[in-house]
């Protein structure tokens, strides 16, 4: 039996997003949406002017936070995303 026939209408969205390689890093799978999402809902919030600060709590083996400051939100959610 062909997986694909088994598959509904939102599983096959997912399998074809995972399915296309992430122009900006070699053999991530794409997110386009979730990353025009990302973008979508920062502008939304954005005001001309502002800075962010993002702080990813244990983000490694060590337990050490990463930090950074962004003014514009395209650059955040890209940072966001990797």
């Amino acid at each position: 039996m062909n997986p694909a026939i088994a598959l509904g209408p939102a599983e096959k969205e997912q399998a074809s997003i995972r399915s296309v390689p992430d122009q900006s890093t070699p053999g991530r799978p794409a997110r386009p949406s979730f990353m025009g999402e990302v973008t979508r809902f920062l502008q939304i919030l954005w005001q001309p002017g502002d800075v962010r600060e993002v702080r990813i709590p244990k983000h490694d083996q060590w337990g050490h936070t990463a930090s950074g400051y962004f003014d514009s939100p395209e650059t955040l959610a890209e940072a966001a995303v990797k």
